[in-house]
């Protein structure tokens, strides 16, 4: 879920025009930094049989990367500061349907949440794409339509706000 996390952050600055557009971008995708990292470290291995990334997308450790995120920019804008934490937020709800393992509640806890396609977004689907590709593509879909929607209301000209979407809508297609 790629796109889908890009849309989220088009969606969220289409309802807070002064939330940082790069800031949003990279603060959709802090767990995957995160899980980066701490895949190449070693310290979380995402090799089949073997899914772990409880330090990165754990609901505890999501909340405190949204937590830490919102305190950093309270005092310059509070508005701001709940935009840029619902970015971070996001992930959560985003992955829940199509994460391929279970979300954990805490790094090395035994149980999670979602997963909610069970397994079966992964199978073949309509035209040879997995449901849970449809499901993300509803995501770029719903994200991308706010953003242009709300375009001329946060300042971007039409042309652009298109421009953007068909590349988050292409990033899907071609990755997703």
């Amino acid at each position: 879920m790629y796109a889908g996390h890009l849309a989220a952050g088009l969606a969220i600055k289409a309802v807070v025009p002064r939330a940082p557009t790069a800031a949003l971008t990279v603060l959709v995708f802090l767990p995957h930094f995160l899980w980066l990292g701490l895949s190449v470290g070693g310290v979380e291995t995402v090799t089949p049989g073997a899914w772990f990334d409880g330090w990165s997308h754990s609901f505890a450790s999501v909340i405190v990367q949204a937590v830490l995120v919102g305190a950093l920019w309270w005092l310059r804008d509070a508005r701001v500061a709940i935009a840029l934490t619902s970015a971070v937020l996001s992930h959560i709800v985003l992955d829940l349907p199509v994460h391929p393992a279970a979300l954990e509640w805490y790094p090395h806890a035994g149980s999670g949440f979602g997963n909610l396609l069970h397994g079966w977004a992964d199978e073949g689907g309509a035209l040879a794409k997995t449901p849970g590709w449809w499901v993300e593509a509803a995501i770029v879909l719903c994200g991308s339509g706010l953003y242009i929607a709300m375009a001329r209301r946060i300042g971007v000209r039409s042309p652009a706000a298109a421009a953007v979407t068909v590349l988050v809508a292409s990033l899907h297609i071609a990755f997703g």
